[in-house]
């Protein structure tokens, strides 16, 4: 008998979308950002989804703004990139690499 693990698919923002083109690939003006993010939603989708799947959740909890309101995150590390994405609705809200 084989297990299968649940996995939840995650949709990815356009700002988060954004963030992967210039973080991560290296595009640098926004012609080339927004030009990589029309032609590349599906691996970008699939990247950042692979990224929580094989990274590790380190906080689940409230993210306060400036504006004084709050949500609920779950933040992923994964080597060097965390992900920051919304609890309830499963969104990516951004992500961006560290330097330890």
């Amino acid at each position: 008998m084989e297990v299968v693990e649940n996995v939840i698919t995650y949709s990815i923002s356009k700002h988060a979308s954004e963030r992967y083109a210039s973080r991560i690939m290296g595009k640098e003006d926004n012609l080339d950002v927004n030009r990589f993010v029309t032609l590349n939603e599906e691996k970008i989708q699939a990247d950042i989804n692979k990224m929580i799947e094989y990274g590790s959740l380190i906080y689940q909890g409230k993210q306060i703004q400036k504006d004084g309101k709050s949500n609920m995150i779950d933040v992923f590390l994964k080597d060097c990139w965390v992900v920051l994405a919304d609890s309830r609705t499963k969104n990516v809200i951004t992500l961006y690499k560290i330097d330890l």
